[in-house]
């Protein structure tokens, strides 16, 4: 199993980490592929010079990359507009097909992001959106098929030569599932989009915990998890795509909600289901408890790297 890991600057401030030199920590584990994102509002506020440090660092630790585009990038609160693009707080649902500026400016975007990396050493692959066709964030917005195409047509005909990435969040309850993918959606319509030597992602969790009425309280994965995501490595292996799994949860997910211990099992299933990628989510957890003096995760994540 190749086990790789996503990283956000982003995330590891909100951890209370300096991001530079976390980013070079993470780095040393020897972890690949390296997963990141060129953030839009960031890019628009303050240009490249981050992201492009980010991408000369993967490459100087001899790790590939895969580079998430769009406007939706890793981490909460998953869309990333500029300020001038933000619909109205009140709006809900379908981000961008009744407007057409914003779908104008992604694609934009995209074409300026992947002119300037597409040479790039590092660069195996690019994630166009992140889990577009999930609702997600704090106004539950998501991407139509119908936009998502636009910008899949727009990074190929900038980088011919590179595969995409399109991911979903994997089956996790039928409650979930149903709050969190709009009705006839789901990677059964992102593998439509992709085209044969692409790579259909899936984000899989286990366990999700929250406080309520003073409790913590954890909903966990069904049974079905490792079937359904067997089911859909083989739909895309049948149709000629690949299938990795892009997030792995590798931190707790609220209060009580996952451990170091649960590692091990995880990538068991995941395994046992016929996945050769895997990269890990929660890498700014690790790198902040082990600030911290708790070196339980990496010595975890250390221990996958053994088996």
């Amino acid at each position: 199993m190749r086990l790789g890991v996503s990283f956000s600057p982003r995330r590891a401030q909100e951890a209370g980490l300096e991001w530079r030199p976390a980013l070079l920590r993470l780095l040393s584990l020897g972890l690949d592929p390296v997963r990141l994102s060129a953030y839009w509002a960031d890019v628009e506020r303050e240009g490249y010079d981050d992201l492009d440090w980010q991408l000369d660092q993967v490459a100087a630790a001899g790790r590939s990359l895969v580079l998430t585009v769009g406007m939706k990038a890793i981490g909460w609160p998953e869309f990333y507009l500029p300020s001038y693009l933000q619909p109205a707080r009140r709006t809900r649902g379908e981000i961008a097909a009744s407007r057409p500026a914003l779908t104008a400016g992604v694609l934009e975007f995209l074409q300026e992001t992947v002119e300037r990396y597409r040479g790039h050493s590092a660069l195996t692959a690019w994630q166009v959106e992140n889990e577009p066709l999930n609702i997600s964030g704090p106004h539950r917005w998501w991407i139509a098929p119908q936009i998502l195409r636009q910008e899949l047509a727009a990074v190929r005909a900038a980088d011919a030569g590179r595969k995409v990435v399109l991911t979903a969040f994997a089956h996790f309850n039928r409650l979930l599932d149903t709050l969190s993918t709009p009705r006839g959606q789901g990677a059964g319509r992102l593998l439509e989009l992709l085209s044969p030597g692409d790579v259909l992602g899936l984000d899989v969790y286990l366990r999700i915990g929250r406080r309520q009425f003073g409790f913590n309280r954890v909903a966990r994965a069904d049974s079905a998890l490792t079937v359904e995501a067997e089911r859909w490595r083989r739909q895309a292996e049948e149709s000629d795509r690949q299938a990795w799994v892009t997030e792995a949860q590798a931190e707790p997910w609220g209060p009580a909600g996952f451990d170091p211990n649960d590692l091990a099992s995880l990538l068991e299933g995941l395994h046992e289901a016929g996945y050769q990628t895997v990269l890990l989510w929660g890498a700014e957890h690790w790198l902040a408890r082990s600030a911290a003096g708790d070196e339980s995760w990496l010595e975890a994540v250390t221990a996958l790297q053994g088996r």
